[in-house]
């Protein structure tokens, strides 16, 4: 096996299993939440009759937790540069059996004065433009392997423990069977899941407001703006629906219904239904939202609060509503915000006179309500 990586690009480390417990190589590693294990190989000698942590230097992050030995001499790894010794504060600092390759030259020094005859050997070497190897034979002298690591470019190449320790980890576990004490670990950056958003907008256009223009102009405008605000953030994925050519209000709203759930089942399965109203009627209020299930209410509360000191006039709340698709029919969870009275003058022209300002507004309360999801 070889594997080259880039450690800018991957993070390069040196994992100790449990203390004083000899392990197999796949219970080793350790990634953090926002990463794999994109390889692992055996490393430190140890002693396989009893428990041990391996003969050697153990250094992690900078975090000494075993010393040097003359007999097991260290490598270390520092500000991207693989060396041979004791490097204090190094990302990696780990006990080697042999030295392969020093300053470019096949340099064989056997400190730990282990068989340099053919056999199973692990090995972990820098390349002149950065890169680490992690290599795994089944047969070889060590200098065969000194000569190979060569070969592949290597500058500088040390052997780890040999024989039945030899493995690696892929996400399969490819060893000997044998239990060992540590492991160098490439880990691999995996980008978070990005959070769907589906903005939807009313696409009423017989609705006609006070100034003569009509609900979809209003809810176009402030959907277009919300989209351009979320969609500058990598880590959400935000579909704005496209404006649909039918002639009623429930068939506009069937076809939202439809684009959503299209988009979130390509995407997941999970998300987030914000759409965009605006009312009419006598008993004119100024905003609202409405929800039908738990947390379409926690959301719909968010985007609620930002709006109603915002609005000219009174506001109707929040409140549950059981019979509208868009809170019922949709995948993703929900909500609905009629943004103010397109028949009252006065609000009419408000939503003229602040359509960035809504939209931002929905971009506050949409992220205090992901907080918890982006941190």
């Amino acid at each position: 096996m070889i594997f080259e990586f880039d450690p800018k690009q991957y993070r390069f480390a040196y994992e100790l299993g449990e203390p004083n417990k000899l392990e197999r190589l796949n219970k080793i590693p350790r990634p953090k939440a926002n990463e794999r294990v994109a390889m692992a190989i055996n490393w430190n000698v140890f002693d396989w009759v009893g428990n041990s942590n391996g003969y050697g230097e153990i250094e992690q992050d900078g975090v000494q937790i075993q010393v040097p030995s003359n007999t097991y001499k260290s490598m270390s790894y520092k500000d991207g540069k693989l060396t041979f010794g004791d490097v204090p504060g190094a990302q990696v600092g780990a006990g080697i059996a042999i030295t392969l390759i020093l300053d470019g030259k096949i340099n064989i020094q056997n400190p730990a004065k282990m068989s340099t005859g053919k056999n199973s050997r692990t090995a972990c070497g820098q390349k002149a433009n950065g890169n680490i190897l992690f290599v795994t034979v089944d047969s070889m002298t060590t200098y065969e392997l000194a000569d190979y690591m060569l070969g592949k470019g290597c500058t500088i190449a040390f052997q780890g423990d040999s024989g039945g320790s030899t493995g690696y980890y892929d996400g399969t576990l490819h060893d000997q069977g044998r239990a060992i004490a540590g492991a160098l670990v490439a880990y691999e950056p995996i980008e978070a899941e990005r959070i769907n958003i589906v903005i939807a907008y009313s696409q009423q256009r017989n609705n006609k407001c006070k100034l003569g223009d009509t609900e979809q102009d209003h809810m176009y405008t402030i959907a277009k703006s919300l989209h351009t605000i979320l969609s500058a953030d990598k880590r959400l994925n935000v579909y704005l629906i496209p404006l649909q050519n039918t002639g009623s209000d429930s068939g506009n709203l069937k076809a939202s219904i439809a684009l959503s759930n299209k988009f979130i089942k390509a995407n997941g399965g999970k998300g987030y239904h914000i759409e965009l109203h605006s009312d009419a009627g006598e008993y004119a209020k100024g905003c609202s939202a409405l929800y039908v299930s738990d947390k379409g209410k926690i959301l719909a509360t968010y985007l609620y609060n930002e709006l109603a000191d915002l609005t000219p006039t009174a506001d109707a709340g929040v409140r549950k509503r059981t019979d509208l698709g868009a809170l019922n029919q949709t995948l993703a969870v929900s909500t609905i915000l009629e943004v103010s009275f397109h028949d009252e003058a006065k609000q009419a022209e408000w939503i003229h006179e602040e359509f960035n300002s809504i939209a931002v507004r929905l971009a506050n309360g949409t992220y205090k309500y992901l907080k918890g999801e982006l941190l």
